[in-house]
């Protein structure tokens, strides 16, 4: 219990006192009835603000997960990632947040898949974004590769990152 909220509940207890001493029980039932409504209120408020705050941690923890994702974008179009390293990466991040389950709506028979289509997706909108440092035929040989790679005998693995 908050301190403004144990001030609020004193004060009411206090003035239960004085009114069952005082034999004015009756005179203060109103007084009594509007402290009970500001502690339910205040108590309403205390929940919403911590509400609140959980919503701006989830926020920022989503808003950094973007970013970092955006930048693994950038590394694989500058060549200094590989597709399916990125893909490896945007599994890790997906694997390792907290309490999040993760939904792929991407279509694909496979887990590896479905990240590897939403890399394609990310650099398809991030090429949108930068069309002036876009390469020519990127998209095109992105799709080819994860072609060439599910009709490959191996099939589509993607790298372990811990190695």
């Amino acid at each position: 219990m908050s301190l403004g909220l144990r001030i609020l509940w004193c004060t009411g207890l206090v003035l239960g006192v004085l009114a069952s001493l005082t034999g004015l029980r009756s005179g203060w039932s109103a007084a009594d009835l509007n402290l009970r409504s500001l502690v339910d209120s205040y108590q309403a408020v205390e929940t919403s603000a911590r509400q609140n705050q959980e919503l701006a941690e989830r926020n920022e923890v989503v808003c950094g997960r973007i970013k970092i994702k955006k930048g693994l974008i950038e590394d694989m179009v500058a060549g200094r990632l590989s597709f399916l390293e990125t893909a490896a990466w945007f599994k890790y991040l997906s694997e390792t947040s907290p309490g999040k389950r993760t939904y792929l709506p991407y279509a694909g028979s496979t887990v590896e898949e479905k990240y590897c289509r939403m890399v394609l997706c990310w650099a398809e909108n991030h090429m949108q974004d930068h069309v002036a440092t876009s390469e020519e035929g990127l998209l095109q040989r992105l799709r080819t590769e994860l072609n060439d790679l599910l009709a490959s005998p191996q099939g589509l693995q993607l790298p372990n990152l811990m190695e």
